[in-house]
């Protein structure tokens, strides 16, 4: 077909590479099969920015006001490059926010890029005091494994082991939580030690374990001499 005019606006017919075109906006490409990609090519960009726009509104609602703060420290956690500065305020971020797995994913992103066991203990406590056992068992394991000496964290990880039925490896921990202060009356470990030695048994072992008290009681509280008491009996 000769288009020498504008089948349009009857003004005369310019050319464009293999488009034709007139001044009132009339075009036609004289390469279908060109004009097929490049209306596919316009398609599929539209797609894409409009799933990307989706994202960033999706993005947007999640993170509220804090959105634009935390991009480049969450581009830091994914490039592993958090520093002890950006990893504080992603951690608060994360947690003012309530989001707790995000806080969960800092501290091993930090602990992966600067090996510092306070951040696996932090985090094997944070997971504790969240009831996700199975998980602060893990961080526990790996945290004694790397040499790890918090007490807190022996004590912890000991219930966990208990509640596991992993009984020898808990008494292990409580005992581990014990002579880390062998001038100190720990009563909760004690008596967690203490009751699982008889629950599991180990009546002996648990009245070697109260002699061993025996010398401290008289500047002990009325708090360790009840509970001494309470000991004793469950042991006769």
């Amino acid at each position: 077909m000769n288009f020498s005019n504008c089948p349009v606006c009857g003004s005369q017919v310019k050319k464009a590479g293999n488009t034709l075109f007139c001044d009132c906006g009339w075009h036609k490409s004289m390469n279908k099969k060109q004009e097929v990609k490049i209306q596919n090519k316009i398609a599929k960009g539209i797609f894409i920015a409009g799933i990307g726009l989706m994202g960033f509104v999706i993005y947007v609602s999640h993170w509220g006001p804090s959105s634009f703060s935390i991009v480049p420290l969450k581009a830091r956690q994914w490039t592993g490059t958090l520093n002890e500065q950006s990893f504080s305020k992603l951690k608060n971020l994360c947690m003012n926010m309530k989001k707790y797995n995000c806080v969960e994913k800092a501290h091993k992103s930090f602990f992966r890029s600067s090996g510092d066991l306070k951040v696996l203990e932090e985090l094997g406590d944070f997971q504790y005091r969240r009831k996700r056992f199975s998980h602060a068992s893990k961080t526990y394991a790996q945290y004694f494994t790397k040499k790890g000496n918090s007490v807190k964290a022996a004590y912890n990880y000991a219930r966990i082991l208990e509640a596991q039925g992993q009984t020898d490896y808990a008494l292990s921990y409580y005992q581990y939580a014990l002579k880390a202060r062998p001038g100190t009356i720990q009563v909760t470990v004690m008596r967690a030690y203490i009751d699982l030695l008889v629950k599991s048994g180990q009546v002996n072992k648990a009245r070697q374990e109260l002699l061993k008290l025996k010398p401290v009681l008289k500047r002990a509280g009325s708090l360790v001499q009840q509970e001494y008491d309470r000991w004793k009996k469950q042991t006769i």
